[in-house]
């Protein structure tokens, strides 16, 4: 069972619901990290984003997959390392 969750990611900064949680990048220019819920599983993927997310995938705004989330541990230290 995953430790990713609402609760864990919330601790760490991000704001959002269940499948969706987001996380401003400091100084970013508009960058955002997203840990998404896969449909109908307990896995997650993390997303780098910029500008709005409304619309459609790289015309409306860009991002790029950064691959499946595998713990709350994982992700601590993604966040720790965009924040140096």
């Amino acid at each position: 069972m995953s430790d990713i969750n609402k609760k864990n990611l919330e601790a760490i900064g991000f704001i959002g619901s269940e499948s969706d949680m987001v996380w401003p990048i400091p100084n970013g220019h508009d960058s955002e990290l997203h840990i998404e819920k896969v449909r109908c599983r307990e896995e997650y993927n993390i997303l780098f984003t910029r500008g709005t997310i409304i619309g459609v995938p790289g015309k409306d705004y860009d991002y790029v997959y950064a691959g499946p989330a595998k713990s709350i541990d994982q992700i601590k230290q993604l966040v720790n390392l965009l924040i140096q």
